[in-house]
């Protein structure tokens, strides 16, 4: 399978016109690494993870949930939708949003004043 564009050419590099071309790399230095806000964020992650995985647990072993979430969400029915979420027990309420396909869930770290986490659940249903 060919992974490059049908009007890119493998000899470009080779032809005189393109010598001095954007083709070749400059150098561009990157800011020093530093892991520190990478680690905090994938540990403001995990507790994320933890409550969504228990939530699509759920769905996936109760019919009669998985059935009112899709039934109150097709009739765009949000506070039921929402309602069926909070009796499942989980301690982070995700913002829900659906679909004609399906259920959007996002998570969110609300505990840290900068924008670090986002969980985006999409099930699909159709």
């Amino acid at each position: 399978m060919n992974r490059y564009h049908p009007f890119f050419s493998f000899h470009r590099r080779s032809n005189p016109l393109f010598r001095n071309s954007v083709w070749r790399h400059t150098y561009r230095p990157f800011p020093p690494v530093e892991t520190k806000i990478f680690i905090d964020s994938s540990n403001r992650m995990l507790p994320l993870m933890d409550e969504a995985k228990k939530l699509v647990q759920l769905i996936s072993v109760s019919k009669e949930l998985s059935y009112q979430l899709m039934d109150a969400a097709q009739q765009s029915k949000t506070e039921e939708v929402k309602q069926l979420i909070r009796t499942t027990g989980i301690g982070i309420q995700p913002e829900v949003r659906f679909t004609p396909d399906g259920l959007h869930l996002t998570f969110e770290d609300r505990s840290s004043q900068n924008d670090c986490c986002h969980l985006v659940v999409k099930l699909r249903w159709s």
